[in-house]
């Protein structure tokens, strides 16, 4: 998927993924570190980890811990970088969940 990634965001400013069951996040660093060396620049990355609630008082915390991995591996490479978690049943988020915006080149991505 990261190449995949890579050819559709040629030549385009900003990319969205939306990561359904995104985890720990680390299919991304190394996609980072491609963008870092893109002739044109790196794009500006905008990531939406999508996980089922974790039991207890802290249902949102794998999503907190990906998103400050993530946004260190961007930082790291100087990548442009925004990240946003969603925890809960997949059937019920929205479109408007998602905060698509109509110049995103929009990559979806799931582990299922």
């Amino acid at each position: 998927s990261n190449k995949t990634v890579l050819d559709v965001s040629k030549g385009k400013p900003k990319v969205h993924i939306i990561d359904f069951g995104i985890c720990f996040g680390f299919q991304w660093p190394s996609l980072f570190e491609q963008l870092a060396r893109r002739e044109d620049g790196p794009l500006k990355v905008r990531i939406t980890g999508i996980e089922l609630p974790q039991p207890g008082f802290r249902p949102n915390q794998m999503n907190n811990n990906a998103g400050q991995l993530l946004a260190d591996y961007a930082s790291m490479f100087n990548v442009p970088f925004e990240c946003k978690g969603i925890s809960s049943k997949w059937e019920i988020i929205h479109i408007e969940d998602l905060n698509i915006e109509e110049d995103d080149v929009l990559i979806v991505n799931c582990l299922f």
